[in-house]
């Protein structure tokens, strides 16, 4: 920062030119309850953002701020991306709206994807609503199959509180690189619409967790994806060939491990995936098929 004569301070932030540029072109506006639901509708007109999620508890606790006299344009600014789609703001443009009250608020257009990730305000997001708000499919099911993924390329056992136990120079996984993570496996939507059509293995476990498993077995076996779907398809449904069949035993116990009330017979964190792969590994025994280990 540099002190001009008056001194007032001025950015001049190294190597971060966009942000500069933003801080010179913030607007204070009048924003009226009609031009807040135009701001809210810009949302809709593509199809690869979603709507942040709003929560009514606090669009009221704003709207009361509003009439209260307590709302001050310094609070936050509302975000619009290149296009003019409205990307952080929701609850204030529908506080404005429900207390039918025009004010003063920050805005920032013209922001670019990396910037709306790192600054997202206003609601505590995970990686999962980070997908959501990009339109992923399954948001959920995609997001526990990333970590998992992050998980084995960094060399993680299966379970590890990643947050926690970052080695030096790993850089984590979180809300601002999840989109990137999904860009570098982007076949991993399809196990996870393969997983969701397997409705017999809501029973057994997270469908997310049985997502990265389809997709990493899929991968090294790339010429193969018939077998890996004829795997997950047999262990949904219960479909044995022998009397001894590997899927019997893993099969009993995933279904063990989600049902029962038993502490004993729960499996501790990363355990069903292993056995998953365990169980691939075990049922392609004699094939020439690659296996996985974790």
């Amino acid at each position: 920062m540099s002190i001009t004569h008056d001194n007032r301070f001025r950015a001049t932030i190294p190597g971060n030119h966009e942000v500069v540029d933003l801080i010179d072109s913030l607007t204070v506006e009048w924003v009226t309850p009609s031009l807040a639901q135009a701001y809210l509708d810009t949302i809709y007109q593509v199809d690869d953002t979603n709507a942040r999620a709003t929560r009514p508890i606090k669009v009221t606790e704003i709207a009361c701020d509003i009439l209260d006299g307590n709302w001050s344009p310094l609070m936050d600014s509302l975000k619009f991306d290149t296009r003019g789609i409205l990307r952080d703001g929701n609850n204030r443009c529908k506080a404005i709206i429900e207390a039918d009250t025009p004010v003063q608020t920050m805005i920032l257009r013209d922001c670019s994807e990396a910037f709306l990730t790192a600054v997202d305000t206003g609601t505590t997001r995970n990686t999962a609503h980070v997908l959501e708000i990009n339109n992923t499919y399954n948001p959920k099911m995609t997001s526990r199959a990333l970590i998992l993924q992050w998980q084995y390329e960094n060399q993680y056992q299966p379970g590890s509180r990643v947050r926690t136990r970052i080695r030096s120079g790993l850089r984590p996984l979180n809300t601002r690189n999840i989109l990137d993570h999904l860009k570098h496996h982007p076949r991993i939507l399809e196990s996870v619409r393969h997983i969701e059509s397997e409705s017999g293995l809501k029973v057994l476990g997270s469908l997310g967790e049985f997502a990265w498993c389809h997709y990493a077995i899929a991968t090294v076996n790339p010429g193969r994806r018939d077998l890996v779907d004829e795997f997950f398809k047999r262990l949904a449904q219960g479909i044995f060939t022998q009397e001894n069949d590997v899927l019997i035993s893993l099969r009993g116990r995933l279904f063990q491990n989600v049902n029962s009330r038993q502490m004993t017979l729960k499996l501790a964190p990363g355990m069903a995936v292993a056995l998953v792969l365990k169980g691939w590994n075990l049922w392609v025994q004699g094939e020439e098929k690659q296996v996985l280990v974790w």
